[in-house]
């Protein structure tokens, strides 16, 4: 399902930027079919919701547009959504919301772009944070009163952490280069995370 709702959702703000019926279905279709999507689709599928994200900014957009009782609790419920679906995704919202919120108020026309509707927007964004913590606090108080409990051991860093080389190695099931990448991450002893 996450693949027609994906499609659906990057429709219409695609639709909404390029006055094209053609560009918008041809960029709906590049990012539903996008490769790390279809990468991912067998095996995480929390990575391939992508359509909560794609809803969560057009309710955000729609909000900065022309903000509303009605807009307010869209863009509440496309949140609510977005950090349910998988932590990932909430994560993702989180950082992305601040420079998304700015670039697209910056991006619109001077007479339409009012500080009004960007503070309306914030003390929304910033209401429904203050929310999700009060709601972990009252239900979940262990999480904010113990974090150890959800860390990690420092040592496992350098297990973990990704090498920038590791970006410019073919992967290993390569059907030419496989064999020489699996040499390259021998020799830099990376052969447990494989």
């Amino acid at each position: 399902l996450s693949f027609p709702l994906t499609a659906g959702a990057s429709y219409v703000p695609a639709r909404r930027l390029i006055d094209s019926h053609t560009a918008a279905q041809i960029a709906a279709l590049a990012f539903t079919f996008a490769p790390v999507r279809l990468a991912h689709a067998a095996y995480h599928p929390h990575i391939v919701q992508t359509h909560w994200l794609v809803l969560y900014l057009l309710s955000l957009f729609l909000l900065v547009e022309a903000p509303s009782w009605f807009r307010a609790a869209a863009v509440t419920l496309a949140s609510a959504a977005l950090v349910l679906s998988n932590y990932y995704a909430g994560l993702i919202g989180a950082v992305v919301t601040p420079i998304a919120l700015v670039a697209f108020w910056v991006s619109r026309p001077r007479s339409a772009r009012t500080f009004r509707t960007l503070a309306i927007t914030m003390a929304t964004m910033a209401a429904i944070a203050a929310a999700g913590i009060v709601a972990i606090a009252v239900g979940y108080p262990y999480v904010l009163n113990q974090p150890s409990l959800f860390a990690f051991d420092i040592s496992d860093f350098p297990r973990f952490s990704a090498r920038w080389w590791a970006y410019l190695t073919p992967p290993v099931d390569h059907p030419v280069l496989g064999a020489w990448a699996a040499q390259v991450f021998d020799r830099n002893g990376e052969t447990l995370s494989l």
